[in-house]
């Protein structure tokens, strides 16, 4: 892995960081959200947007993906916060967040203001599975457009 310890660059993602830090810091090993993943952890998003990966591959993927956020997102707050814990039959924790953010594109000014259901397995004190369920034609509605997101994300 890339030896990443300036996560300046994702600072406008402080607010999701700084709330998933209070829901499951104490359950998993590192001082950042990006250290908290194994390296080989996947992110996935069931319902990407369209022309994107639905699928990051190990904890450098994930860091790419992000790295542009800050160019076209400034997540401001999040709020509403519930969390479920469960088990899996094999052991892992189970932590199910339901939450909102509240932000703004910086491209075009206008509200990002969204609801997400993010469900995250921890084994071994690092984050192997995480799954984020989100309405992403508010995200495409607020940065003006599809290709936004696109270049954010990277195509499929």
């Amino acid at each position: 892995m890339t030896n990443v310890t300036d996560y300046s660059v994702y600072k406008a993602l402080d607010p999701l960081f700084e709330m998933v830090g209070g829901v499951i810091g104490k359950q998993v090993d590192g001082s950042h959200f990006f250290e908290w993943f194994a390296e080989d952890a996947i992110w996935e998003n069931p319902f990407p947007v369209p022309g994107t990966k639905p699928v990051f591959n190990g904890r450098n993927e994930l860091l790419a993906a992000f790295r542009g956020y800050g160019d076209v997102f400034q997540l401001n707050s999040t709020s509403d916060l519930q969390v479920h814990r469960s088990k899996t039959e094999e052991g892992a924790d189970v932590v199910i967040m339901e939450y909102k953010g509240q932000g703004h594109s910086l491209a075009t000014d206008r509200p990002y203001n969204n609801t997400y259901l993010s469900v995250v397995h921890i084994k071994d004190r690092k984050i192997f599975l995480w799954r984020d369920y989100v309405d992403q034609m508010i995200a495409i509605e607020a940065a003006g457009g599809i290709g936004a997101i696109q270049a954010l994300l990277g195509s499929a």
